[in-house]
């Protein structure tokens, strides 16, 4: 979405914060964020410039960050606060 985040990705973000309570939906919020940036920045230097001008879905970031919470969450906020 060329403004920002769409109202789709607003409410999966809700409902992601409903299923995985307070500190888990602020630690799937973080992992979506890391992962999305990451394809960002992959996306850069693979393409160059003309990845600058791709709109990149957060949803399915958001999704991925929110399986691993909720099946691992315990261990990889262990795993980022021992580090």
């Amino acid at each position: 979405y060329p403004a920002g985040m769409g109202y789709g990705d607003v409410r999966l973000a809700a409902f992601v914060g409903l299923i995985a309570g307070f500190p888990g939906a602020i630690w799937t919020l973080f992992g979506g964020i890391v992962l999305g940036g990451a394809t960002a920045v992959a996306l850069v230097v693979r393409h160059g410039k003309r990845a600058l001008k791709r709109y990149i879905a957060f949803a399915p970031f958001l999704v991925i960050a929110a399986l691993v919470m909720l099946l691992f969450g315990d261990a990889v906020v262990s795993w980022y606060l021992a580090s």
